[in-house]
């Protein structure tokens, strides 16, 4: 869909050739949404195939306001870090917005193994870290959301948001499996 979340630029994840995100196995986000279209048409109908899982940091505090900004990109820096090095090689990894990630996971099987993913994924994170000599703890909410039949990329991606936002609203720290209770705040399907 022209305009979409799936079809916008991608300002984020232009990687300058210097940069410290270069070293961090993340894909540009436009490549993340042309393999997530292919796998969703590759695994149409197949139970389990794949699943979205999207990671955002939950609002954490920085003690000192003049180290701010510093501060947040490397915690944004450490978390893609700990996200990749957690993960199947195979997965796909980008990062969405400022405190955002995405996870395509083919190939999972089934929903608890998609749980236990995403729960690796988080505990990967929530260890505190160091940041210019400032201690700092790092939690994350987590979505996860599955394909269904004649369902778009855009769809799914739209479900793993609308998880990860339920496990922030539900106070973070926690995994969302998308299901029949958050579809009042999906995409809705697209009509032919």
């Amino acid at each position: 869909m022209p305009g979409s979340a799936v079809d916008r630029p991608d300002p984020v994840m232009t990687i300058p050739a210097r940069s410290p995100w270069r070293r961090s196995r993340l894909v540009e986000r436009t490549t993340f949404f042309e393999q997530l279209r292919r796998a969703v048409d590759r695994n149409q109908g197949v139970a389990g195939g794949l699943a979205v899982v999207a990671v955002a940091l939950d609002p954490f505090v920085v003690t000192n306001p003049g180290d701010e900004w510093t501060v947040r990109d490397d915690v944004r820096l450490v978390t893609a870090g700990r996200i990749t090095g957690c993960l199947h090689h195979s997965h796909i990894t980008t990062r969405n917005t400022s405190d955002e990630f995405l996870v395509l996971a083919e190939g999972i099987g089934d929903t608890r193994r998609a749980v236990d993913l995403a729960e690796q994924v988080r505990m990967a994170v929530r260890w505190p870290e160091m940041m210019r000599d400032e201690s700092t703890a790092v939690t994350v909410s987590v979505g996860i959301a599955f394909p269904e039949t004649a369902m778009s990329a855009e769809q799914v991606y739209s479900n793993a948001a609308v998880a990860m936002y339920a496990a922030r609203g539900a106070g973070g720290d926690r995994v969302h499996l998308f299901g029949d209770h958050d579809r009042d705040l999906a995409v809705p399907a697209r009509t032919a």
